[in-house]
């Protein structure tokens, strides 16, 4: 809706969706995950795998500074998912 000019701030956003604007911010912040990260989210098709990368655990590999640090975190939950096929 941003990109879009649906909505011309974060705040409007949030009016428009019932959300509050903390909860908009969280939510767009994932968009600042290393790309090959949001790619691989892109194309996970089992549910079982989807239950390990919630939001709260992308929201912690942000709160990492260094993008390699950020995907080898990211690789830890994929083992995990790994094994639940």
């Amino acid at each position: 809706m941003l990109t879009t000019g649906l909505a011309i701030s974060q705040a409007e956003l949030s009016r428009k969706e019932g959300v509050s604007r903390a909860r908009i911010t969280q939510l767009l912040n994932l968009l600042k995950l290393p790309q090959e990260i949001k790619d691989h989210l892109d194309n996970i098709t089992d549910e079982k795998q989807l239950e390990i990368f919630t939001e709260r655990r992308m929201r912690e590999i942000l709160k990492i500074n260094d993008t390699k640090i950020q995907i080898a975190r990211f690789n830890q939950l994929m083992s995990k998912a790994d094994k639940i096929k």
